[in-house]
Parts: C-alpha cells; sequence; structure tokens
C-alpha cells in the first residue's frame, strides 16, 4: 500500500553532496532557505554591511537561494542599499549541490529549525555553516570544530564577526570544512543512516 510507504529523511547523499577541488569557491557566503522571517534572509543583508564596513570586504560575493513572501523586500532592501554589485539572488533552485561546492560560508540566522537538511548538505560539501543555536542545529554543528553557532539568531554583529573569521582565516575555514565533511560522513551518510535505522526498527520488533 503507498499510503504506507513514508520517506525517511535522515541521510545525506555524501558522494552527491562533495566538493570538487577543480571548481573555485567564489561564493562567499550564501543563504538558502524559505525567504520567510523565520529564516531571515533581511537579518542576512545586515550582517552582509557590518561585513562590508566593519571587517573591510567591500568585494563580498553572496548568493542567495529560495522564494518566499520576503523576496520583494529583500530585493528593495539590496538596491536601496547598493549592494547589487555583492549579492545575487539566485530563486528556487533545485540543484543546490552546484552552489555549496561553491561557496565558503553558508550563514542561517533563523528563529526556529529542526536539524537542518540544508546545512548538513553544505556540510558534507565542505561549505562551513554558521548557525543561529535553535532546535536541533547543534546535533550536528559543533562550535569552533565543524560550525560556528551564534546564541542569538538577531545578533547580527555576532554572525559578522564568526564570518569574518571564515573568510579571513584560509586555513581555519579549510580545517573547519574538513571537519565538517567528516563529521556528516560519520553521522549521515546514507550507509550509517541505514545502520541506525535498522537498529531502530530491531528494538521496535523486539
Amino acid at each position: 500500500n503507498k499510503n504506507k510507504i513514508h520517506v525517511y529523511n535522515g541521510s545525506i547523499d555524501t558522494e552527491k553532496f562533495k566538493r570538487d577541488k577543480n571548481i573555485k569557491k567564489s561564493i562567499d557566503v550564501l543563504f538558502v532557505g524559505s525567504f520567510i522571517e523565520r529564516k531571515g534572509p533581511d537579518r542576512v543583508i545586515e550582517i552582509i554591511k557590518i561585513l562590508i564596513n566593519k571587517y573591510n570586504f567591500p568585494s563580498i560575493k553572496v548568493g542567495f537561494l529560495g522564494k518566499g513572501e520576503l523576496y520583494e523586500l529583500v530585493n528593495k532592501q539590496i538596491i536601496n542599499e547598493g549592494l547589487q554589485n555583492n549579492i545575487r539572488l539566485y530563486g528556487h533552485r533545485d540543484n543546490t549541490v552546484d552552489y555549496f561546492i561553491k561557496s565558503k560560508v553558508l550563514i542561517m540566522p533563523s528563529i526556529s529549525e529542526g536539524l537542518s537538511t540544508a546545512m548538513l548538505e553544505a556540510m558534507s560539501s565542505e561549505c562551513v555553516p554558521v548557525v543561529s543555536d535553535v532546535g536541533e542545529m547543534t546535533k550536528a554543528a559543533v562550535d569552533g570544530r565543524n560550525s560556528f553557532v551564534v546564541k542569538k539568531y538577531n545578533d547580527f554583529s555576532g554572525f559578522a564577526k564568526k564570518i569574518n573569521i571564515l573568510l579571513s582565516d584560509n586555513p581555519k575555514r579549510n580545517k573547519m570544512a574538513s571537519n565538517a565533511r567528516n563529521d556528516v560522513l560519520k553521522e549521515y551518510s546514507i550507509d550509517e543512516q541505514m545502520n541506525q535505522f535498522e537498529v531502530l526498527i530491531r528494538k521496535i520488533l523486539s
């Protein structure tokens, strides 16, 4: 009965979401998500302004993936702040892997999240997350090891400070990116999730 079949969304295709060393990481900061208040695309604009003005990143390259009710507002923000040369809105994209492998940092100033699949996919692609400390995010995001975790979603200065570290210190970012990839392989690869799911089923059946 097809109605009894449900997708177990727990694993990451680590062979698909994998960095291609021949592709340059040309996007400094990437936002992926719905353009809604909970996800905070408008908050990302404020963080980028701090990176440009306080941390001297006048040529920072930022990409936004997604659509939603705040899309036009964010577009107007970009124009009003004169950030057209820094920020590009790509709209909705199914091929997120093409953007993760080109990006250095994933930003997620969310008000609430579960354990974000997008974050895990970015980590598998060696794109380092900077995320707010909400929901189940810290189940995979370990501050200072494979990501940076900011306590408050509206701490714009805190987000900018952590992103500045990653963009200014390539060896540190590369080390954290490698840790991110390895941690996803250990806990969230298809094979590992199959093993964990099998343990769960055995417990239920016993």
